[in-house]
C-alpha cells in the first residue's frame, strides 16, 4: 500500500493540549528532548514575529511505540481508551520546549545541579520574548491561557493593546506547517525521520528496536543500561549485538533467498541484518531479555577467560560477542565441553587473523551462525575462509590501532598473561592501558638506541614485532636508550624468573640470545615467525 501523506496548518493551543491528552506522542528516538531555555525564548520570539519554524512530520500509526512519558517534572499521559495517539517524527525538540514554556515545566539539565524552570517573559514595552524578567512584562504561560483576562486585565491600556496583540499572533494567526504520513510501517516511518531529521543525528537499529519494543511494555534502553554496567572491561559494546543473536534464534530467512548456504543448511538459516532485526517480536525481546542478558555475559566471560582478551578495548571486532552469545542461547547457557571451547577459541582467532567482519559483518555472522549450530550439534567444524598469516605481514605491519591486524596481536600478547619485567607479576592489561597508544607501550628496542646505531633501524622502530604488552612508563626512566641486552641484564638482578617474563612476552627460547646480543632485525625476524606460528595455532590453520 502506498504512503499517504496530508498536508495541513497547526495551531498552538490545540497542539499543545493534544500533547497534554496523550495524543500527540514524541517518540524516544533522541535523548536531548528539550532545547536550553534560551533556544526555547528565540524559538517563540519567531512565532512570535511570524518567522517560519519548519515543518513538523507526524506520523498516525497503529503501532505502539516507546515515548517521552514526562517534560521535566510534568508527566504526559497515554491517550483516553480507544484513540491511538500520533508521533512527532521531525520538530520533537520544537513541540517540548514549547510546551515546557507553556506549562513551565521543571526540566534537568545534566551539567545543572537543579532543574531549570522553563519561564518565557513577554517584555510588554520591548515587546519581544526574553528568558530574564523585564519590568513590565507578562510570561508566554499567561499569554495563550484560557483564562488571560486575569493577566491582561491589571495592565495599564497601552499594555493591554500589546497582550492581545501577541496573544492573536501566537494563538490565532500563526500556523505551523505540518506534513501528516499514514499507511507506512515503522522502518519506513524511521527512514522518512532520518532524511528529514534537522539535527543530522542517524537513528540506529536499536533506537529503532527500543521504540518498538515498547509495545511489550518493555524498556530497552534502560535494560540494556543495567546490563552494561555489569559488563565491567567489556562495557560499552554495541547494544545491537545482543539483539542480533535473537535475530539469529528468532527470525529465520527465507530458503529460496539464502543462496549463499548449501542447501541442507539454508533452511536453518537465520537473519541478523537491520531488516530482520526490525521483524523481532517486540514481546519476543522482553520474554527472552532474561536469558539473553545471561547469554551475552557468558560470552564476555569465555573471551576474557578461555580466549583471555581481558577488554573490549583489544577487541578487532564485537561481532564474535553476538555469536558466542548465541552459542550460549541455544546451549541453554550451558558452557561449551572441552571440544566445543576449543572450536569456539579457534573461530574467535581464525576471524580476527583474517579481518572476517571487516566487510559486510551482518551476512558473514549469518554464515558463521551455521558453524556455531554444528558446534552445539557435536560437528567438528573447518572454516574454508580461515587463512594463515605470514610472518612478513607481522614484522611489516605498523602499529595502527585502527588496524585489526595489529589489534588481533595485541589481543595475541594479552593472551599469553604478560608478565612485568622487573617484577615478574602479572601485567593487569585491562587497567593498565587507556587506549593502547604506542607510546603506552614498550618498544623491546627504545628509538634512542636504533637512532644512534643505524637511522634506518628506524623503518622498524614500530612493527608489531618490536613492541610487547608492558607499560613504557614503568621502565622509560631505567631503561631510556639502552638495548635490551643491558636493560634486561640489569633487570636480571633482582628478578630471577626473567626468562618467564620472556616467555609471557614471547621472546624465550631462540630470541634470548637474539636480545642479550642486540640483534635488532635477526630479532625482529624471528619474533615474528613465532608471533605467527602462535597465531596460526589458535586459529587451526596451518602455512
Amino acid at each position: 500500500m502506498p504512503i499517504t501523506i496530508k498536508v495541513e496548518s497547526l495551531q498552538l493551543n490545540p497542539t499543545l493540549k493534544d500533547v497534554e491528552k496523550g495524543l500527540l506522542k514524541i517518540p524516544r528516538f533522541q535523548r536531548e528532548v528539550v532545547w536550553e531555555l534560551a533556544d526555547s525564548v528565540k524559538l517563540l520570539d519567531s512565532i512570535y514575529r511570524g518567522f517560519p519554524i519548519g515543518c513538523f512530520v507526524i506520523w498516525q500509526t497503529q503501532e505502539k511505540l516507546s515515548d517521552v512519558r514526562s517534560i521535566g517534572n510534568l508527566p504526559l499521559p497515554e491517550p483516553p481508551d480507544n484513540q491511538l495517539p500520533s508521533y512527532v517524527l521531525d520538530g520533537q525538540q520544537r513541540v517540548t520546549s514549547i510546551f515546557a514554556c507553556a506549562r513551565e515545566a521543571e526540566v534537568p539539565h545534566k551539567d545543572r545541579k537543579t532543574p531549570v524552570k522553563y519561564v518565557a517573559w513577554f517584555d510588554l514595552d520591548g515587546k519581544k520574548f526574553t528568558s530574564t524578567k523585564p519590568v513590565n512584562s507578562v510570561t508566554f504561560r499567561q499569554l495563550i491561557s484560557e483564562n488571560y483576562d486575569e493577566y491582561r486585565d491589571p495592565l495599564s491600556e497601552i499594555q493591554k493593546k500589546v497582550f492581545s496583540e501577541a496573544r492573536r499572533r501566537l494563538t490565532e494567526e500563526y500556523k505551523f506547517a505540518a506534513v501528516t504520513i499514514l499507511d507506512c510501517d515503522i522502518e519506513e516511518a524511521c527512514e522518512i525521520f532520518e532524511r528529514i531529521n534537522n539535527s543530522g543525528k542517524k537513528l540506529t537499529v536499536f533506537d529503532l528496536l527500543v521504540a518498538k519494543a515498547y509495545a511489550a511494555d518493555f524498556d530497552l534502553r534502560e535494560a540494556w543500561k543495567k546490563v552494561d554496567k555489569q559488563l565491567g572491561n567489556f562495557s560499552g559494546i554495541n547494544p545491537v549485538l545482543p539483539m542480533q543473536a535473537l535475530s539469529l534464534v528468532t527470525v529465520k530467512l527465507d530458503p529460496e533467498r539464502a543462496t549463499s548456504s548449501p542447501a541442507s543448511a539454508a533452511s536453518d538459516k537465520y537473519g541478523c541484518h537491520k531488516r530482520h532485526l526490525l521483524k523481532i517480536p517486540p514481546g519476543e525481546i522482553k520474554s527472552q531479555w532474561n536469558d539473553l542478558q545471561d547469554a551475552v555475559k557468558l560470552a564476555i566471560d569465555f573471551i576474557q577467560n578461555r580466549v583471555g582478551v581481558p577488554t573490549l578495548k583489544l577487541m578487532p571486532s564485537e561481532a564474535p560477542i553476538a555469536l558466542l552469545s548465541l552459542f550460549f542461547i541455544l546451549n541453554k547457557k550451558y558452557g561449551p565441553n572441552e571440544l566445543q571451547a576449543e572450536q569456539l577459541c579457534r573461530f574467535f582467532w581464525a576471524s580476527c587473523t583474517t579481518g572476517r567482519f571487516s566487510g559486510s559483518s551482518e551476512s558473514t555472522m549469518e554464515e558463521d551462525a551455521l558453524s556455531i549450530r554444528e558446534i552445539i550439534a557435536g560437528k567438528t567444524v573447518s572454516w574454508n575462509w580461515a587463512k594463515p598469516i605470514s610472518a612478513d605481514e607481522i614484522l611489516n605491519a605498523r602499529y595502527d590501532r585502527r588496524d585489526a591486524k595489529v589489534q588481533t596481536i595485541l589481543c595475541l600478547y594479552a593472551s599469553n598473561r604478560p608478565l612485568g619485567f622487573k617484577s615478574c607479576t602479572p601485567i593487569p592489561v585491562a587497567t593498565e592501558f587507556s587506549q593502547f597508544n604506542a607510546t603506552e607501550l614498550h618498544h623491546v628496542f627504545p628509538r634512542g638506541w636504533l637512532k644512534k646505531q643505524n637511522k634506518e633501524f628506524l623503518a622498524h622502530e614500530h612493527s608489531l614485532a618490536n613492541i610487547c604488552l608492558a607499560p613504557s612508563r614503568e621502565q622509560r626512566h631505567e631503561i631510556g636508550a639502552k638495548p635490551p641486552g643491558e636493560y634486561l641484564a640489569m633487570f636480571q638482578v633482582t628478578n630471577p624468573k626473567l626468562a618467564d617474563c620472556l616467555k609471557s612476552h614471547f621472546m624465550d627460547g631462540e630470541l634470548e640470545p637474539l636480545l642479550m646480543n642486540n640483534s635488532f632485525e635477526s630479532f625482529l625476524e624471528h619474533r615474528a615467525n613465532v608471533l605467527a606460528k602462535a597465531l596460526n595455532a589458535n586459529a587451526g590453520v596451518t602455512t
